[in-house]
């Protein structure tokens, strides 16, 4: 009797143990991702995971991956320029606000706009971005047309931004100065259907370039283009929604020490920038004392090198004289 309940008991365990295998598995599964939306998901990678992350990228399939619907898409390579301005004060990014300047080089032909302009709120679901056409003015009138970043917004447009500048600081928006920027290596898949893109995969190799120390990091960005995604179908939502949430869950299962975020912007960088050089934010305050130091350091390495060259001029001219002395006896 004894035995026919501790038979009973092990299939009872093996049986829960294949159902919760089972829902693991139907978890992970394209059927599920079917039935679930799908977020902006950005992964920052370190450096222990370039190349298993970077082979990851190489193996997604864009191509019948979406079933039944027309989505296509575009693979292209750009060097990538981001400026983050803000206040002395760093009053945007106290109010978790982004205003950025993205230079695109070398973009892909079917990507038309190389500059751009956004004022984003991450604090607002979905995250809320006012785009500003760029213009660039020959002719200075105003003090604004001078200034690096408003001189290349459309005057028209100006007045929109300084509004919403307005809510978050008192000081001038003459004021606003480059923050931070970033230099990065993009290879994007763009899904498009009838020549309209809906979104990206992006990995991207970037460097905080100015007031810090050489680095370099990977960010796996999967983006879904929310001021567009109206247009689409609920079938096509559908099949787009699932294809990105297959492949956020196959990383994070690959790569499940790596946390996924929500957002990787202007806080995510400047956090990235105070670790490697903690005195960056110093240096922005007071730009003087930095270039007053690369004079000095680069005054040094020129003394160094004109003392190491006359040096060696001297040692020549040394030895000159002792081979004469030694052929005259």
């Amino acid at each position: 009797m004894s035995f026919i309940l501790k038979t009973f008991y092990v299939l009872i365990a093996l049986a829960m143990i294949t159902t919760v295998a089972n829902a693991i598995t139907e978890d992970i599964s394209q059927d599920r991702c079917e039935n679930q939306g799908f977020d902006n998901v950005f992964f920052l990678i370190d450096k222990n995971n370039f190349y298993s992350a970077s082979a990851f990228y190489q193996e997604i399939t864009v191509t019948n991956s979406i079933k039944e619907t027309n989505f296509e898409s575009l693979i292209g390579e750009t060097n990538r320029t981001r400026i983050y301005y803000d206040f002395d004060d760093l009053d945007i990014l106290n109010h978790n606000n982004e205003l950025v300047f993205v230079l695109n080089n070398d973009f892909p032909d079917y990507f038309s706009e190389r500059e751009q302009i956004y004022y984003i709120d991450i604090q607002t679901k979905p995250i809320n971005i006012n785009k500003f056409e760029v213009k660039n003015y020959n002719r200075k009138i105003t003090p604004l047309d001078k200034h690096p970043l408003f001189g290349r917004i459309k005057r028209k447009e100006r007045s929109v931004l300084i509004d919403k500048l307005a809510n978050i600081s008192k000081s001038s928006p003459e004021s606003i100065s480059e923050s931070l920027k970033i230099k990065s290596s993009d290879n994007i898949y763009f899904i498009v259907l009838y020549g309209v893109s809906y979104g990206a995969i992006t990995l991207s190799r970037f460097t905080i370039s100015n007031y810090s120390v050489p680095n370099t990091s990977l960010l796996l960005k999967i983006e879904k283009f929310h001021d567009i995604e109206d247009d689409l179908t609920k079938h096509e939502t559908k099949s787009f929604d699932a294809f990105f949430c297959r492949i956020n869950k196959y990383f994070q299962i690959k790569f499940p020490h790596i946390k996924p975020l929500p957002w990787f912007g202007y806080a995510e960088y400047n956090r990235l920038a105070i670790d490697n050089l903690p005195s960056r934010a110093f240096f922005r305050k007071y730009p003087e004392i930095f270039t007053i130091g690369q004079i000095i350091i680069l005054s040094f390495i020129g003394f160094l090198f004109i003392t190491f060259i006359l040096g060696r001029y001297s040692k020549r001219d040394s030895y000159s004289k002792v081979s004469k002395l030694n052929t005259k006896e």
